[in-house]
């Protein structure tokens, strides 16, 4: 879906207009607590994300929850 809207953005030519933001967590005590950091038209950042949290999917199956 992410690397669809560059795409879809690069052919309407919209893409001077478009930003992708990752959100980090600032405090892992506090659930809400985010800060946004803008990557610019740079969507890696987000694809190693989505690793961990398929790493994170993929060890509580193993343990059988």
């Amino acid at each position: 879906m992410i690397s669809a809207l560059r795409y879809i953005a690069a052919k309407e030519k919209t893409q001077d207009t478009l930003v992708f933001y990752h959100a980090e967590r600032v405090d892992s005590t506090n659930f809400g607590k985010y800060q946004f950091k803008s990557l610019g038209l740079d969507i890696e950042e987000i694809f190693s994300s989505f690793n961990i949290a398929l790493d994170r999917i993929n060890q509580y199956g193993k343990d059988g929850i």
